[in-house]
This record gives structure tokens, C-alpha cells and sequence, in this order.
């Protein structure tokens, strides 16, 4: 297979790749010149050949031929970009006719979002209370100067696929350990009056099984991973 590391950062994707496969060729790409130089001395100590390519995620992939690739590795990435539908035919540019796309996005139907960012830090710390709850999950994930941090529910993210021509299939949803340690919040949560109605009812529904929170039968954390198909 040939598959492409898209936002492959310092490379800890490129390593997992060929602790679990042999690809026939790698190539990663991502907008950071350090992040590139990180993954190429890291690929160079494990002895792993890899093409790398500093991108703009406002261009096409133009060193990368139409219909060239296998797999593509997407991990906490698409909800980072302003454009995502841009990357995303691009994606459908580049990909072969049967490949699929190995993605990872934020989770809105989450305990971080119910109950972290629109509850915890918007309402009993108060430290963006002047912000939106989109806002402050954008301020809590990634640092908060992070430019752009989106999440999507599990139907957002397929329809927003579907409109870029995949078919997306949810795979997995893991909850975080910082999520499981704020579940304690989660009967204040929904006695607070201050908190709106949707949020309420959102963290009511919410089961607890073998300490772990669901929400619709879904694991309720903040990472969702999706495979994609051509449609």
C-alpha cells in the first residue's frame, strides 16, 4: 500500500505505521517546517524511508498524483483547518478508487464539550464566561491561543463527508482520562440553573458503565474515529 501521513507532526503516526504494517511507501505532509525536520530525524533513527512535503493547507497536493494513494492517515487534524471541505477534495483527488481514509476529529457529543467547556470552565470557574461554547471548546483543547479547534457531532461529520462525495463509518469514539476525571461535575452540572437547557438534557442522558460515559449507546469522549470510502 501507499499511504500518505497527512499532519504526520514530529511522526509518531509514521512510527506506529510500520510497527503495525510494511507500506510499500510513506508519504507525510504537514504545514510545519520543525514538525517536518522532528519526523525526519525520527524516521532516520528507525531507519524508515519516507517522502516528506512541506504543504499549505490552502493548496492542492499538487506533488501528489490524482488516484496515487492507498491509505490516508488523518489523526487530529481536519478539525484544525479553516477549510476542511478544500482538504477533503483533495483527499478525493488523490485517493484510488478503493482507498479509505483513517481519520480522527473532535467529538462534540462529549463530556469535554457538555460538560468541561460549556459548563466547567464557562460557568463555575467563569474564565470564558464572555465567550460562546464553541469558543471556549476551541480555548480548552489545544492551548488557548489555538487559532482554530472545531468538533463535530457524529452526523455533522458524515454529512459534511457525504457532501465531499465519502461515506464515512464511525469506528470508534475513545473517552480521555481527563474526561473520566470531571464525571464527579456531572450532578452539579444539571442542578445549575445557569447552564442551558440542551446542555441539561444532554448530560442527563448520559449512563455511566464500567466507569465509563455513553451517551446514546456511544462512548461520550472527545475523539471520534471514521473510515472513509468514494462514494
Amino acid at each position: 500500500k501507499i499511504v500518505l501521513d497527512y499532519g504526520c507532526g514530529p511522526g509518531n503516526g509514521i512510527i506506529n505505521l510500520i510497527t503495525k504494517c510494511k507500506p510499500k511507501k510513506i508519504i507525510a505532509v504537514d504545514v510545519s517546517e520543525k514538525a517536518i525536520n522532528l519526523a525526519t530525524n525520527r524516521a532516520y533513527l528507525h531507519k524508515i524511508k519516507v517522502d516528506f512535503i512541506k504543504i499549505n493547507e490552502n493548496d492542492k497536493l499538487n506533488p501528489i498524483k490524482t488516484n496515487s494513494i492507498d491509505v490516508i492517515k488523518c489523526d487530529g487534524v481536519l478539525h484544525h483547518i479553516d477549510n476542511t471541505e478544500h482538504v477533503l477534495r483533495e483527499f478525493y483527488r488523490i485517493l484510488k478508487k478503493n482507498g479509505k481514509i483513517n481519520c480522527m476529529v473532535y467529538n462534540k457529543e462529549s463530556i469535554w464539550y457538555y460538560l468541561h467547556a460549556c459548563y466547567e470552565l464557562r460557568i463555575r470557574r467563569g474564565v470564558l464566561f464572555n465567550k460562546t461554547d464553541d469558543e471556549a471548546f476551541k480555548m480548552s483543547t489545544d492551548g488557548f491561543r489555538c487559532p482554530i479547534s472545531k468538533c463535530y457531532s457524529v452526523e455533522e461529520f458524515k454529512k459534511l463527508c457525504k457532501k465531499n462525495k465519502f461515506k464515512a463509518d464511525l469506528v470508534d469514539i475513545s473517552v480521555s482520562k481527563f474526561e473520566l476525571g470531571k464525571l464527579n461535575l456531572i450532578s452539579e452540572a444539571i442542578s445549575d440553573e445557569k447552564l442551558d437547557k440542551d446542555k441539561i438534557d444532554f448530560l442527563k442522558k448520559i449512563r455511566i458503565r464500567k466507569n465509563i460515559p455513553f451517551y446514546k449507546n456511544k462512548v461520550a469522549g472527545i475523539n471520534a474515529y471514521f473510515e472513509l470510502k468514494k462514494n
